[in-house]
Order: structure tokens, then C-alpha cells, then sequence
């Protein structure tokens, strides 16, 4: 086989499986340089004794070590195989690039790969690019050495010319599987087995049945374009998925109607299908993206028809006709009228009699009265969560919509601008680099910002993970929540976060008979006026305050009655389970029997309320009823009445009782029931059955892996119990106590945002800066908190807990102080003399912190620790004269002579350097700019504190001796890393990565307020104007610190003592670029 000429060297971003990922003895290691780019001399013929003889593979194989160069060379034996996760070969992709090559350079064979036990990930594609011989194209057909890797989850194989899949039979943990355009596979039953399968990508074969995918109930995503389909499977478990592709098959509108149902997809693509004339059954789903959908060029006219049908089902799925409340009018009213304005053609694609229902019930709801029910709208209550994208409505403060509103998202840098809609409404798709940071929405309208609006929340901050929206401002969500950001004068916001507080704590109220009538009806006055006050936009602050603090001494004052004047018994059986069906009570006079009148429990709760009987006063009896095949132990209450004629009970028992009294009730089953079998009550299943249907609602993904299993062994239980034959009231009491467990006890995965953001703080401290007993404490809360960070079982409790921990010990750390004054008298001992610059300035420091260390015992520990700062970088700013040449050293006669030399210096142990840190503007620096970078060596006292810098690739960007790194043009998107090595022979070293960006900032502007009061803050902020791809993030500064400070997001903190003085704040570009802009504050 013969396979031409090379380029020497292939772009390293086709093969970039560079981490080692398993273990490999510490006598290799790697000397690739060329980022994992094949270079033919590379390439090793194996050794007889090694697993992999394929020498491609076995170079992917030695590349996903990282140890494409060796000494001494790798041998791929059954152990080292065993520790690869990952392989990845794509190169043939490009065979123009091997042009002349001697040696083949695609993979023939995977033998071998059975010994890889570890490998979660293989991706081989484009064998069949590679021209054969025999004039056809090279193919790999066999699969059987990785028939037996069930860890993989997946799998890559495009265009390797496959035709028999039947290998990959026990695959069943792939989650990515994708064959594409290998044009001869046809039987993909083995597919079938695949049930965790997530994304699947068939195009581009000879497929003709696919009914097996019919129950891959966790599939995503599916490409089956370009085969003989001529029939969708069954799509009704297919309840995941977003993405169908199945252009170029022969598809009908039978398969429409399947799609139709799959409420979730988000694109689709049906091109190529003569047989698919009727799109109407795709009008329900509304999270269609219209850019993304493809029908044939015939049906474009009945495309716009359907995205205007979905348009209104967009609206209409806001709010639910059946259960219409007086809030949901505005969304009524705006889905009619968008209804009304459609084409007779487009009203054919929806249901007229839900726009007739809606129309109906908004009239009902209008005027005050309950909606009409219907049937056939039953569901229409279930609001499908979004969590693809934030949609934020934007409103005033009389929650009238805002359109036109600019906003700008940040995710370290600026990263796109945005606009809310006509209706107010700011949709921001997820992006698929949303998992990486966190996304912060703020306020960027010029104009609005220098009328003095401001946005509440300020920071609209949320996470995904997955793609998916994970947290909004530090919260879980569901996808069902409805964001919004508030635009209000400043001068008029008020705050009600205290009164939202105490308005939640009013839910723990208990019943109303329970309190005197004074103290009750003054709580509701109270929580009238609260609830009135928090829903007023025009309340004042002192209004909010007043109502907040009056409730809260409402419920203070709240009284319990003396009276009771209901009975509030708790119903259990004889396991201690809620009772859950409707007890049935007898009341009847003590020791008659007579006059007996009946109560129930509410099957729900378990609870009954039994208010006095119609007769006067007297001992009565609390029994079972003779239609309960259970007993209890029976009771009696003493009624009482008032003058009014108003009946309560005095006692139970002989004791007197308050109205707080309350009793539980065992119920225990009758030997062989009631004498009366016509009219003995019988179990019930109802509230089981409807707790399994309220169980079945929650999905995977939302809770943790252990909750969840838990939920699912109880559903079984419970499902098992309600089918039972000749099931006891008890089982289903004990099913459904299980059932209601478990659902209470989902533990949904914890918000992790604050604790991750206190263990990144860890950095920021050092050991040898603090007393060893507080540094120990630290430490060990550090490590506990990144254990439980780390669990993916922890819940919210313990997530707190851990964060409340590491935060107190962090907040205990005292200052090691003798550091300064150890640094102090190393400083004192430096001559001036040997040094031709920075001793002035390292004076000054030595004086700030020889003040500091007079008094070390009362210093404020950020001042320790700003002294320690500065006077460490002015020791290390320090810059001794240029060496003299030899010869050069001495004047003619100004030798020594005998007798006159000087007094030698003892031999001392040289210091090296044992650290380099670099720091730099940035990270992100603009093609064609330069940035200067400077090396902190460690320790400060080394003697030799030069360093030598290098770049690790001159084509993206070059060093000089000074640190000064010049980025090349046209290198957008590239990285480069800049090293610096210490000159004193020790081989330490410290790395700086930058990326150069494709564009830089052209323009910096500051909006926000100019002057302000002393000892207040203001916010600016800075507009950067740039293109696509700059990095926007600015550097801020000010003029003078003693007057005001401004913090690296824009606050400026002014002090008093700048009373009538002005300021300068700069806001500069970070890219390089040098743009900057200043303005200046007038502190009043």
C-alpha cells in the first residue's frame, strides 16, 4: 500500500487528545511539540511483543498518552492499552495533506483495542477518503476487537465504509453513536439494545427499518437523513426528544402526525420527502426554532402558515383555559388578538374551539366569575418548562412591558448584546459555551441609564449545565419560573425584601378557630394592608416599612382562644401510616347512645375537624362508627355553651381544654370486619393512585441519582399495592406513606454556585501568611468543603453547612505577622550602593511598614497584608547595575596593592529560585498588539532573580528579554504560552497562556452618574465598543485612592476626606490595545 509524499506536519486540531489520561510509568515521558500533529517520522514500527501492530493506531493510541515521543519508547502492552479512555483519529479527513507520503497513514485495523478495558471514547473517521490500490477506497470493516468494550459510550465511526454493525451488540452504555456516511449499513437492530442512548446519527446509509428505536427512551438527538425510511418508528417513549433530522427519505404526512406529538423539538428537517404535503399537525410545538426547520421548497408558503399557527400556541400555552385566573387576561387578550389577525389559511391550523374556550372563559373571568371546564382542555394546564434558553420579560414598575430596552451579557468579558422585543421580552439561546461561566445580564441602555433607571435585580445572573438553565441568581429552576427584570427611577425604588419576609413568614399561621377573634381579625387587617402594600408599585418606603413591622407584631401578638371550638383529630392506622380514605365518626351522647350525629376525615390529610354536636350541653362519646371495620379507643368531650347560645368544647376526658388541643387517633382493624357486610366501608386506593400519578410527574435529571431511585422503588410498591387483589386499607396507607416520603425527601442537586466561588478564594491565601493553628483550620474545612462539592449525592443541608464552615474559618485566619517584620529587616539590610534604581521607592515601603510593625499587635490585618505587598514588589522591582565586561573593571593605577586589598566577604550559600509567577494585563490580547508581562520570582531574597522568557509558538507571538510579547497578525483564535525560565541554572519556570483575539476594542465610553455625596458610592459603567471577538473586559482605576477607590466592576467608594475635591476615573481596554477612558467624579 502505497500512500504518497507528506506535508510534514498535519494541523494538530484534528487529533487533539493531548491529556493523559491513564497511568504510564514515570520514565516516560513526552517530548511532543507539535500539539499532537502526525509527523511520518513518527510513526513506529510496533514491536512483535506489543498488542497494537496497526502503526497508525498505535501512534492515536501513544497520542492520547501524550506520548507521541518517547525515551525510551513506549510498548503498547494489555496493561498500557488498558489505561487509554480516549482515542480520536480523524486525519484522514484531508488526504491532500499526505500527498507523497511512504508510509499509510490511516488506521487498517483495531486489533488490539479488546485489551483497552478503560476506553470510554473512540473516534475513527474518513478511512474511506483514502484511495485504495485497486482504484475503490480503503474501509474498516471490522469491528469484532471492540465487541466486548461495554464501558464505551462513545462511539465515532463516520465514512469508514462499514456494512455489518452486529459487533457492537453489547454496547448497551453508549450514550453518542454516530455511523454517518458509511452509505452500506442496513441492519441496525443492534441499535435497539442501546437503551441509554442519547444522540444518534445514522445519515447517509441504506436504512429502511428503524421501528427498533421506537423505545430509546432517553434519546436527544437523531440524524436518519439520507436513507430508504419510508416509516418513523413509534415516537410516543421518545419523550426527550429536541433535535429530528430526516431529510432525503420517504417519509408521509402518517409520519407527520407522529411528530406532531413531540412537544419538545426544537429543530427539524423533513426536506427531501415528496411524500409530505400536510404540515398542520406540527402547529403544537412550540419550541420550534423556524431557522432551523426545513420542508421542502413547495410547502415554504405553508411553513409561514405554521410558525404563524405556532405563534399563537406560544400565547395560548401561557395560561390554561380551565383554570384562567383574573392575572391571565393580559395574555389572553394578546393571544386573540394575534389569533384574529391570522389568514384564514393559518386559522386552519388551529384547534377553533380552544380559541373559542379561551375566548369564553376570559369573558367569565373578566366579570368575576369562575371559568367554564372543559374536557377536551384538561391538560392544557401543563406549562412545559424552557430551559434551552432565558426568556426575561422586562417591565416598568407598574409592570407595563418594556420593548427596545438594551441589555448586554457578560461571561468574564462582553459577549453579545441584546434587545427586548415588542412585547418586552429578552430571549438569550443558550450558547455552548454557557456551562463554562457564569452568565450576568445587565443593564446597558445609555439612555435610560442617564435618566437614572435602574434594573432590579442590578445583576441578572444565571448557570447552565448541559446547556440547560441550572440556576438563576444563585436559585435552583424548574424551566416553569417566569423571569423578569424591574426598570425603575433610583429615586423611587423601594425596597421590599423585609416585607416579603415577614409575608412568608405569615404561612405558618395556624387555623383560624385556634385564636382569639381580636387577635385574628387584627393579623388579617394586617395582612391585608402588607399584601396590598407589596402589590402597590407607587408604596413609599416609609409605607413598606410601617405594614411590614405591623404585621410582624400581628403575628406576635396572635392569642390562643380559650375556647375550643373544633376538634382537630389526627387519624393513623395501627403502623403509625396517615389514614387515607375518609374515617367515619360517631358522636353520641356518654352512656345513652342517643342523639348521634357523624364526622369525616379529609382522605388527603388524614385529619378530621369535628365541631360540637346540635344538642346543648353534655358529656358526648367520640366512637367508631358501626359501618368501620375498625375500632378505636373512644373518648368523651364535654360541650358547654355560651350565653349566645354558641356551643364549644370544655373538655376531653375531664380535663379542660384550650382551643390549640388537638388528638391523635389509632384506628385498629375488627377481627373479620362488621357483622354488616351490605354497609361495612371499604378500602380505597383513591388517594394512593393519585399520589403514583403525582409521582410519575418528576424526571430524572432534576433530583439526585439516590432520591430519585428511591421516588422509583416506592412508585413500584405503590403500583404493585394498588393492583393487589384483596388489598387491605393498610397496604394502601403504608404504599402511600412510602409514596409521600419519597417525594418529600427528592432531593434536588444542590446549589453548589457560593461554595465553589469560597473554595476558588483558596487561592488567594497562603500558609506562611497565617498562624499555623488558624491555617490548619482552613485547610481542613477547605478539604471537607471540596469533598462535599464534589459529591454529587450532597444535599442542599450539607452543601450550607459546608460553605457556612469553610466561611468561619476562613473569616478566623489570623495574620502571621512576624512575615512583615521578617521581610522588614531583610529589606533594611539592601545597599543602596548596589542598586541603580527602585531603592527609593523601596524606602518608602520600608517606612509604611516599619510604622505597621511598631505597633504589629493592633495593626487591621489589611494593612499587614498591604504593607507585606508592597514591600515585597519593591524588592522585587529592584534593578542592579549591568555587569562590566573583563578588563573593564578597574581604571589604570587603581589596582590593589600589597597591603591594600580589601577584607574578603564570607562565603555564603547561594539562594536560587525555588518559584516564578507571571502576571500580565491579560490573558486575552488583540492580534497585532503587545503586552507586557513581568515575572515575581520566589523568594524574594534569591541572588539571581533573572530570568530568561520564551514563546511556544513564534508564529502566534514573540518575547523579548523585557517580558514585552508582541502578538502576530492574523492569529485571532490561537494561543500561545509564554514561558519564563530563571537564569540562576535552578530550571524553575513559570507559564502565562494568552489567546489572541480577532479583534480589538476600539472605543471605551463610561456611563453613570458624575458627582456624588462623600462617603457614598455610585456605579459606572464602562461601554466598550468592539466587533466580534474582542475581549471587552476593562481595568479600573483612580487618580487618587484617598479621596475615592473604584472596584474591578465599577463602584466607586468615595471618602470624606475628598469632600469637594474631584477625582479621575479610568476605565482601560485590557486587550492591548491601549484604549482607555477617563472621567471626571465630583465628590460633594
Amino acid at each position: 500500500m502505497k500512500a504518497g509524499k507528506a506535508k510534514r506536519i498535519i494541523a494538530a486540531a484534528l487529533t487533539a487528545i493531548l491529556a493523559a489520561t491513564g497511568s504510564i510509568s514515570s520514565a516516560i515521558t513526552s517530548n511532543a511539540n507539535n500539539c499532537g500533529g502526525l509527523i511520518e517520522e513518527d510513526l513506529w514500527e510496533p514491536g512483535k511483543d506489543e498488542v497494537i501492530q496497526d502503526p497508525i493506531l498505535h501512534w492515536a493510541i501513544r497520542s492520547s498518552l501524550n506520548a507521541i515521543k518517547t525515551e525510551p519508547r513506549i510498548k503498547l502492552t494489555s496493561n498500557i492499552v488498558g489505561t487509554v479512555k480516549e482515542i480520536s483519529y480523524s486525519l484522514c479527513a484531508h488526504p491532500d495533506d499526505f500527498e507523497g507520503w511512504s508510509k499509510p497513514y490511516w488506521i487498517d485495523s483495531l486489533e488490539g483495542l479488546q485489551h483497552a478495558s478503560s476506553m470510554t471514547s473512540l473516534e475513527i473517521s474518513y478511512t474511506q477518503k483514502v484511495q485504495s490500490e485497486g482504484g475503490g477506497t480503503e474501509k474498516l470493516d471490522d469491528l469484532t476487537p471492540i465487541s466486548d468494550l461495554t464501558q464505551l459510550t462513545r462511539l465515532i465511526m463516520m465514512q469508514d465504509g462499514l456494512r455489518d454493525i452486529s459487533s457492537l451488540e453489547k454496547l448497551t452504555n453508549m450514550r453518542e453513536l454516530n455511523l454517518s456516511g458509511n452509505h452500506e449499513i442496513s441492519d441496525i437492530s443492534v441499535v435497539g439494545n442501546m437503551k441509554k442512548l442519547e444522540m444518534l446519527t445514522l445519515d447517509t446509509n441504506n436504512i429502511t427499518d428503524v421501528s427498533m428505536l421506537a423505545d430509546l427512551e432517553k434519546l436527544e438527538n437523531l440524524n436518519i437523513s439520507d436513507n430508504n425510511i419510508s416509516a418513523l418508528p413509534d415516537l410516543s417513549k421518545l419523550n426527550n426528544l429536541e433535535y429530528l433530522y430526516a431529510s432525503s427519505n420517504n417519509l408521509t404526512d402518517e409520519d407527520v402526525k407522529k411528530i406532531g406529538g413531540k412537544k419538545d423539538l426544537k429543530e427539524l428537517d423533513l426536506k427531501g420527502n415528496p411524500g409530505i404535503t400536510d404540515l398542520k399537525p406540527l402547529a403544537g410545538l412550540i419550541f420550534l426554532n423556524k431557522d432551523k426547520t426545513f420542508f421542502n421548497e413547495e410547502l415554504e408558503g405553508e411553513k409561514e402558515n405554521l410558525f404563524a399557527a405556532i405563534g399563537v400556541n406560544k400565547l395560548l400555552n401561557k395560561f390554561s383555559i380551565n383554570h384562567m385566573q383574573p392575572s391571565d387576561l393580559e395574555n389572553v387578550e394578546k393571544a386573540l388578538k394575534v389569533y384574529d389577525e391570522l389568514s384564514a389559511e393559518q386559522k386552519a391550523y388551529l384547534d377553533e374551539g380552544r380559541i373559542e374556550a379561551a375566548r369564553s372563559n376570559k369573558e367569565l373571568v373578566s366579570n368575576g366569575e369562575p371559568p367554564k371546564f372543559y374536557d377536551e382542555y384538561e391538560g392544557d394546564d401543563e406549562i412545559r418548562p424552557v430551559l434551552d434558553r432565558m426568556e426575561i420579560t422586562v417591565v416598568d414598575k407598574n409592570g407595563k412591558h418594556m420593548p427596545g430596552v438594551k441589555f448586554e451579557r457578560q461571561a468574564r468579558v462582553t459577549i453579545g448584546e441584546f434587545v427586548t422585543d415588542e412585547d418586552g421580552v429578552m430571549e438569550i439561546m443558550h450558547r455552548p459555551d454557557s456551562d463554562h461561566y457564569t452568565q450576568i445580564i445587565t443593564l446597558a441602555d445609555e439612555e435610560l441609564i442617564n435618566q437614572g433607571y435602574v434594573a432590579i435585580p442590578e445583576k441578572f445572573e444565571y448557570e447552565t449545565r448541559d446547556l440547560k438553565t441550572y440556576t438563576v441568581n444563585n436559585k435552583r429552576v424548574t424551566g416553569l419560573e417566569q423571569h423578569r427584570i424591574m426598570l425603575v427611577l433610583e429615586k423611587e425604588y423601594v425596597d421590599k425584601t423585609q416585607l416579603k419576609e415577614v409575608l412568608e413568614s405569615a404561612k405558618a399561621v395556624g387555623e383560624d378557630y385556634k385564636y382569639t377573634a381580636a387577635t385574628y381579625n387584627a393579623y388579617l387587617d394586617a395582612l391585608k394592608a402588607a399584601q396590598s402594600a407589596y402589590d402597590n408599585t407607587e408604596a413609599s418606603k416609609e409605607m413598606v416599612d410601617a405594614v411590614a413591622a405591623n404585621l410582624k407584631k400581628a403575628i406576635s401578638s396572635l392569642k390562643i382562644a380559650d375556647e375550643l371550638t373544633k376538634l382537630k383529630l389526627i387519624v393513623k392506622d395501627q403502623n403509625g401510616n396517615a389514614f387515607t380514605r375518609a374515617f367515619k365518626f360517631q358522636i353520641y351522647e356518654a352512656g345513652t347512645k342517643k342523639n348521634a350525629w357523624n364526622g369525616f376525615s379529609d382522605a388527603e390529610t388524614g385529619v378530621a375537624y369535628l365541631e360540637p354536636g346540635y344538642i346543648g350541653a353534655g358529656e358526648w362519646t367520640v366512637d367508631a362508627c358501626y359501618e368501620e371495620p375498625y375500632k378505636i379507643d373512644t373518648f368523651n368531650v364535654t360541650v358547654a355553651v355560651r350565653n349566645d347560645g354558641k356551643r364549644y368544647y370544655k373538655a376531653v376526658d375531664k380535663r379542660d381544654v384550650k382551643a390549640d388541643f388537638e388528638k391523635e387517633i389509632i384506628v385498629k382493624a375488627l377481627p373479620g370486619g362488621t357483622s354488616d357486610k351490605d354497609t361495612e366501608r371499604k378500602p380505597d386506593s383513591t388517594v394512593l393512585r393519585k399520589r403514583i400519578k403525582e409521582a410519575l410527574a418528576y424526571k430524572q435529571g432534576n433530583y439526585t441519582d439516590k432520591s430519585f431511585r428511591n421516588l422509583q422503588t416506592a412508585i413500584q410498591e405503590a403500583e404493585e399495592a394498588a393492583a393487589k387483589a384483596g388489598a387491605t386499607q393498610e397496604d394502601y396507607n403504608a404504599a402511600a406513606a412510602k409514596l409521600k416520603k419519597a417525594i418529600d425527601e427528592l432531593g434536588e442537586p444542590a446549589n453548589t454556585v457560593m461554595l465553589e466561588l469560597a473554595l476558588e478564594r483558596y487561592a488567594d491565601y497562603g500558609k506562611d501568611y497565617y498562624t499555623p493553628d488558624t491555617w490548619a483550620k482552613y485547610q481542613a474545612e477547605y478539604e471537607y468543603a471540596r469533598r462535599v462539592y464534589r459529591d454529587n449525592e450532597a444535599t442542599q443541608k450539607q452543601v450550607d453547612e459546608a460553605l457556612s464552615r469553610l466561611n468561619a474559618a476562613e473569616k478566623a485566619l489570623k495574620m502571621n505577622r512576624t512575615v512583615l517584620q521578617e521581610i522588614l529587616e531583610t529589606a533594611k539590610l539592601l545597599k543602596e550602593e548596589d542598586y541603580v534604581s527602585g531603592y527609593e521607592e523601596l524606602q518608602e515601603a520600608i517606612a509604611e511598614a516599619q510604622a505597621i510593625c511598631d505597633d504589629i499587635n493592633h495593626a487591621e490585618e489589611t494593612k499587614v497584608k498591604a504593607a507585606l505587598k508592597r514591600l515585597q514588589d519593591a524588592i522585587d522591582a529592584l534593578q542592579k547595575p549591568t555587569p562590566e565586561k573583563p578588563g573593564q573593571s578597574e581604571k589604570p593605577g587603581q589596582s590593589d596593592k600589597p597591603g591594600q586589598s580589601k577584607p574578603q566577604t564570607p562565603a555564603v550559600e547561594t539562594i536560587k529560585v525555588t518559584k516564578i509567577n507571571i502576571t500580565g494585563l491579560s490573558n486575552k490580547i488583540a492580534q497585532g498588539k503587545k503586552v507586557t508581562l513581568k515575572a515575581i520570582v520566589s523568594p524574594s531574597n534569591a541572588e539571581n532573580k533573572k530570568v530568561t522568557w520564551k514563546s511556544s509558538n513564534t508564529k502566534v507571538a514573540t518575547v523579548n528579554s523585557n517580558g514585552v510579547v508582541s502578538l502576530k497578525k492574523k492569529t485571532g483564535g490561537k494561543k500561545v504560552i509564554i514561558t519564563a525560565t530563571a537564569a540562576d541554572g535552578s530550571n524553575v519556570k513559570g507559564s502565562y497562556k494568552i489567546t489572541s483575539m480577532k479583534n480589538p476594542v476600539k472605543k471605551i465610553s463610561i456611563l453613570g452618574k458624575k458627582s456624588v455625596k462623600a462617603g457614598k458610592s455610585i456605579k459606572l459603567k464602562a461601554k466598550v465598543k468592539a466587533s466580534k471577538g474582542a475581549n471587552k473586559k476593562v481595568s479600573w482605576t483612580s487618580s487618587n485612592t484617598k479621596y475615592a477607590k473604584v472596584s474591578a466592576s465599577g463602584k466607586v467608594k468615595t471618602y470624606k476626606a475628598g469632600k469637594g475635591k474631584k477625582v479621575e476615573i479610568t476605565a482601560k481596554a485590557t486587550d492591548g490595545s491601549g484604549k482607555r477612558k477617563t472621567v471626571t467624579i465630583k465628590i460633594k
